[in-house]
């Protein structure tokens, strides 16, 4: 949840390449996504964000879009009411 609430803020993410976490992060779009345990990595891309501005800006732009999209309560809650829905109706 760290990384969906960093997103409904508009921060650009980094997070390694472990599932479920790199599923949110595209690297360059919304932020990177860096090997685990690679400090190189995280160095360089942390490196890369702060001294590119107009980068950065965007990163959180699009960020907070993919939020909008996929993760805003007014998307969620009415696919939750319809699984509910499914599952109440499957019962006598």
């Amino acid at each position: 949840y760290v990384l969906i609430e960093a997103m409904a803020h508009g921060c650009a993410l980094i997070t390694t390449d472990a599932p479920p976490m790199n599923s949110l992060v595209t690297s360059g779009f919304n932020g990177h996504v860096v090997p685990a345990g690679d400090c190189e990595a995280l160095t360089g891309r942390l490196e890369h964000m702060l001294g590119d501005p107009g980068t950065l800006m965007e990163m959180k732009r699009n960020s907070k879009l993919r939020y909008d999209e996929t993760f805003a309560p007014q998307v969620v809650l009415p696919q939750y009411h319809r699984l509910f829905e499914a599952v109440v109706s499957g019962y006598p």
